[in-house]
Parts: structure tokens; C-alpha cells; sequence
């Protein structure tokens, strides 16, 4: 890690000091890689500064172009009103080994930062998770960190008391929450106000809040903040810089775990605890879908990619996951089990699957991969069996179609049926799902279309004894066909269509089961 002049400043604090600012270009950037002893005739390096004793810095002192000095002792300021460096000053009467301690004291300054950049780059490139990341700036700032969403709901693990904060609870995710006054008395501050000038990072002084607090925006896309909050050490002019580099490490550290907007780092969570199998109450699967702006009666497809290929690492799926997400706003794509699971929300797209799936296979064929496809699906508590769907479409299609890439469900649920049964997956989710659509078309407009293709199938499409068994004329019964198989979306002269359709009323029959998901 880089410092600059401020920071070294603000740890020499027990020195008197002021600084010098000859370099206009310099200022308050992160540049400084170490510390060197100024010799006259010297190379100097513009990443590196260099302590010099007050008593070599006289009227005839020649100081380098473009680099930093620390002068220990007290000099007439005048000397280096020519100068084009940035020069520390620290004042009083130096004696010799007082020279020496002083270089060893900021040698130690660079290598505690040093340590705390190395740390927060081997946690995020080690994937150690968010919460490690806040762990080390709460370290950097000897303060606490607390990470905020737009809505200025605590993001991290908050498990101790702000003095002079009283938290809400988000109604919706049930995190800790600044209250409302909290929020108008931050946005009506004059740098909040004023923030855009100074690249997102602002002040807030305890005469607007509890306590002293720097806020750094993290990228605008996510729409975050880091609060640093004055309660343990004083914050100094030099925080600000190091909230901004601080607020980079968090910007990696959600891209390298696939966090989003709003809530879906709880979202992600919340999905994986659905497919360990984690029970959820309905109005909590409600309140997740509500922060993605989902509904629980929204028609849902799911799709599950595996690759076979060699660099599969945290950054290639990451890439997909963003790819697939810019490319189908309001889907949702993530990392599970060695595959990236594809969410998309039919109903916000307004696209039919076929759409969908023709869409998606030129980067299919690009990216080497083959996906599973499920049902059409609603009521999201059943999410885990359209999941395994996907997983049964691929493992029926690679083994029945190996030169193929897509694999939808409704092509192998029958090659599914001969390998597992019900075993697998719920009898009801193994539906022909037209028997669905038909269900739902007879609830709506008191019908019976469903008992209809019954009896028709058990007849063996034979239009006369069907009509005799319905007691209905043969010209209704040619119109409740061509309304059935428009809903089906499907041939009845495909005598796998057929067996399909027989096998889920059997299904229905014998598992006591109604045919809805």
C-alpha cells in the first residue's frame, strides 16, 4: 500500500508539524512506497520520501523536483517558496539520535500499512469472506466499520452498540436500520450536500450526527456506503483517503461473491438455504422476493450451466453471472455446487421460454456450456424441485444427446421417469405441465377440459366411445380438443405426448396429489 504526505502526518501526531504543499499535482494521492535518507547529488524517486536534518536544510539547500521531504526540526518556511515538492515539517529541537528514531518510527508506519494491504488483498482474492474484509478496516481506522445499502440498512455483522444510535429493524430483512431522522439529518448536512465535489467522500460532524463519520460512496452501480464512525480514535483529514481506498477492497469483495444491488448478497443466501432444504415461512420468502421486486405469483424459469472447461475459477463464473444478468434485467444468476444457476422472472421480462432459450444459445456455443432447463413455475417455496429439474435434464440430455448444449426438461422428463420414479423429485412437479395449464383454465371458467383429454386418452382417441362416456355431441367434443391441445401446447398424435400425459394423471390418481405446483 501507497501512502501520502497527510497520513504519515496524522501518525506523527505527537510531533508538532505542519505541511508544506509546493506540488499541486500530488496532493492527497497515495504515492508514497517508503521512506529513504535525503543525500545531496542523490537520484530521487517521486514514490519515495526522504527525511532530512533541519540543520542541512539552509539558505543555499537545493530541493529536488517532484518528490516529498520530511524535514526533521524547526526552518524558516521561506526556503522552499520556490520549491516543486511537498515537504512535512516536523517542528522543535532534533537532536541526532532523535533523527534516527524518527526514520525507524515511520519505517514502522510504512509497514503497518503495508501488512493491513496485504491482508485485505489475500481476503478478498482468497474469497474469506465480507465480513473478514469490515474486520480489517475496523483495524485500519482503530474504529467501527459499518457498511450501508441505499436505504442505509446495515449490511455487515453489527453485534455491539454505537454509542448515540438507536437502531430500527428493516421490516423486510429484519436488519438493523438507521431511523429516519438519522437519515433527513446525514442528506441535509453541507457535505452530503456538496459530496459529488470531493468523488463521493464526505464529513459529517457530531453536530449532525451522534458522533464524527466519514461516508465513501462504493461505485454508484452498487449503490453502497462505508460509514467510519469516530468512537474509539479521532478521525483525521488523512481517513478520508483511506476511506476511499478502503471502499475499493469492498467494491472487490462484492464482485468476487457476486453480491448486487439492494439486498441480494441475502437474496444469493436465501436462495442456497431454499436448496439445502432450509424450511421458510411463506411471508419470509414474500419479503426476499419484494427486495428483488419479485412476486410470489410471477411465472419463474430456472436454468443450471455446467462447463467442462479447465479455468473454472471465481472470476470466469462471474463474468457469466454478470453477462447473463446485463443481457436479462430483473433475472438473477449465481454460483452453486461447480454451477451458475440462471433465475429469470418471465412475467417482469414478458418473454416466452422458446424466446428466451433462442436468445441465449449463441453464448451457450461461445461459452462452452450446457444448460438444464425446467419448467415454467410459480408459487417460489418450490423453487428446489425446478431446480433439480435442470439437474435432471442435463444428466438425461448428455447421456441421450451428448452432441447437444441445450437440455429442456419437458424433452426428458419421460427418460426421467425410466430412470427415477418419484424418487427424485415430487410426483406433482413431474406433471406433463399442460395438465397444469388445463387445471387453472377449468378453475377460472368452470370447465372441464381436463376430465375431457381423460377420457379421450383412455379411449384411445376413439371420438365415438369418448362422446358416449362424456354424453356430450361429437362436435363439442372437436371443440374442446382443438382448446385443449392450444393450452397444451402440444401434438396428442405423439404417442409419447400421449404416455406423458397418461403417466401424470396417474401421478395425480395415485399420489392423492392435485395438479397444481
Amino acid at each position: 500500500m501507497n501512502l501520502c504526505l497527510e497520513l504519515v502526518a496524522d501518525e506523527l501526531a505527537h510531533y508538532p508539524s505542519h505541511i508544506l504543499r509546493r506540488n499541486k499535482i500530488s496532493q492527497r494521492r497515495l504515492q508514497m512506497k517508503g521512506v529513504g535518507i535525503y543525500r545531496r547529488g542523490m537520484n530521487f524517486s517521486s514514490d519515495i520520501c526522504y527525511m532530512v536534518s533541519a540543520k542541512n536544510v539552509t539558505d543555499r539547500f537545493n530541493c529536488p523536483n517532484n518528490t516529498t521531504l520530511i524535514v526533521i526540526g524547526s526552518v524558516n518556511d521561506g526556503i522552499f517558496e520556490r520549491a516543486n515538492s511537498d515537504i512535512l515539517i516536523l517542528e522543535g529541537e532534533m537532536r541526532k539520535e532523535d533523527f534516527y528514531d524518527i526514520f525507524n518510527e515511520i519505517s514502522d508506519i510504512f509497514v503497518k500499512y503495508q501488512e493491513i494491504d496485504h491482508r485485505l488483498y489475500e481476503a478478498v482474492s482468497k474469497n474469506e469472506g465480507f465480513e473478514k474484509v469490515v474486520t480489517i478496516g475496523q483495524e485500519l481506522f482503530n474504529n467501527p466499520v459499518i457498511i450501508f445499502d441505499q436505504n442505509y440498512c446495515v449490511m455487515n455483522n453489527l453485534d455491539y452498540e454505537i454509542p448515540g444510535i438507536t437502531w430500527s429493524v428493516d421490516p423486510w430483512s429484519g436488519s438493523k436500520i438507521l431511523p429516519l431522522d438519522a437519515i433527513n439529518t446525514i442528506k441535509t448536512s453541507p457535505e452530503y450536500i456538496h459530496k459529488k465535489a470531493d468523488d463521493g467522500i464526505f464529513f459529517i460532524s457530531e453536530d449532525y450526527f451522534p458522533c464524527n463519520m466519514i461516508l465513501a460512496s462504493v461505485k454508484k452501480k452498487l449503490r453502497i456506503t462505508v460509514a467510519v464512525l469516530e468512537t474509539q480514535a479521532p478521525l483525521m483529514e488523512s481517513h478520508r483517503i483511506l476511506a476511499k481506498y478502503f471502499a475499493d477492497f469492498i467494491h472487490l469483495t462484492f464482485n468476487k461473491n457476486y453480491i448486487h444491488t439492494g439486498h441480494p448478497v441475502r437474496f444469493e443466501n436465501f436462495l442456497k438455504e431454499l436448496l439445502d432444504n432450509h424450511q421458510m415461512e411463506q411471508a419470509c420468502i414474500d419479503r426476499y422476493l419484494l427486495s428483488m421486486n419479485w412476486k410470489n405469483t410471477d411465472t419463474y424459469i430456472c436454468m443450471t450451466y455446467q462447463t467442462s472447461r479447465w479455468d473454472k475459477v471465481g472470476v470466469v463464473y462471474y463474468n457469466v453471472c454478470t453477462n447473463l444478468e446485463l443481457q436479462f434485467p430483473g433475472s438473477f444468476a449465481f454460483y452453486y455446487d461447480d454451477a451458475i444457476i440462471f433465475l429469470v422472472n418471465l412475467t417482469q421480462q414478458g418473454l416466452e421460454r422458446q424466446q428466451l432459450i433462442y436468445w441465449l444459445s449463441s453464448f451457450l456455443t461461445e461459452g462452452v456450456f450446457r444448460v438444464g432447463i425446467s419448467y415454467d413455475f410459480f408459487e417460489f417455496h418450490t423453487f428446489p424441485s425446478y431446480y433439480l429439474q435442470t439437474l435432471g435434464a442435463l444428466e438425461m440430455g448428455t447421456k441421450y444427446a451428448p452432441d447437444e448444449w441445450c437440455y429442456d426438461f419437458r424433452d426428458y422428463v419421460f427418460y426421467y421417469f425410466l430412470h427415477y420414479g418419484t424418487s427424485r423429485i415430487d410426483g406433482r412437479h413431474l406433471c406433463f405441465p399442460g395438465i397444469v395449464q388445463l387445471y387453472i383454465y377449468d378453475t377460472k371458467n368452470q370447465t372441464d377440459l381436463l376430465h375431457t383429454l381423460r377420457v379421450y386418452i383412455q379411449c384411445e382417441r376413439n371420438v365415438a366411445l369418448t362422446v358416449k362416456n362424456l354424453y356430450i355431441h361429437r362436435n363439442t367434443l372437436y371443440q374442446r380438443l382443438r382448446k385443449i391441445e392450444a393450452i397444451l401446447d402440444a401434438d396428442l398424435n405423439d404417442e409419447k405426448v400421449r404416455l406423458f400425459i397418461h403417466l401424470s394423471y396417474q401421478f395425480v390418481e395415485h399420489l392423492s396429489l392435485e395438479p397444481v405446483l
